[in-house]
């Protein structure tokens, strides 16, 4: 709030004073939340206003984290979205959109191991590490078969966690 005081005189008595009052944020997805200004006793030589206690004044703070993730483009030397039999990678990175209340925890696996790994197998944020991103390297593997370009997934299961928030995301 600001500021932190009023002072009222003989001049100034009918006059409105502004209080202002600015949200902080939080990097918590924990919903809207209400709060108090509380407003003090008066302190005064008049006897009429000394000790009166105006009504405090309720607000709430609207949230304005989202739980969610932030997947990058997949990125490589080779080409965009392959990798090859000869072992070409590409990555990318996941990071959290909002600060979890407990660790999250999101498998990552191939659909088809025969044409490409990936690494680390499960990526673990934090509510100190969930907005830096975390690399995801797929590496392709050779199946020595003559079978042509083959497409697979990536995939990142739901997540785990005690935050409500996060897990089954």
């Amino acid at each position: 709030v600001s500021p932190s005081s009023l002072t009222f005189t003989s001049s100034n008595w009918n006059a409105n004073q502004t209080v202002t009052v600015t949200g902080a944020n939080d990097s918590l997805q924990d919903g809207n939340q209400s709060y108090t200004i509380v407003l003090a006793a008066a302190v005064s030589s008049d006897s009429n206003y000394s000790g009166l206690n105006p009504s405090d004044v309720t607000v709430s703070s609207i949230d304005d984290e989202t739980e969610g993730f932030t997947v990058s483009i997949i990125s490589g030397s080779q080409c965009m979205n392959c990798t090859t039999e000869a072992g070409g990678m590409v990555t990318f990175t996941v990071k959290l959109n909002s600060e979890p209340t407990a660790n999250v925890t999101i498998g990552v696996t191939s659909s088809d191991t025969g044409e490409g790994t990936v690494s680390p197998s499960s990526l673990v944020f934090t509510s100190s590490n969930y907005n830096a991103n975390q690399t995801v390297t797929v590496t392709g593997a050779n199946d020595n078969l003559a079978d042509g370009d083959q497409s697979y997934t990536i995939v990142l299961a739901a997540a785990s966690s005690s935050d409500s928030n996060y897990n089954s995301l």
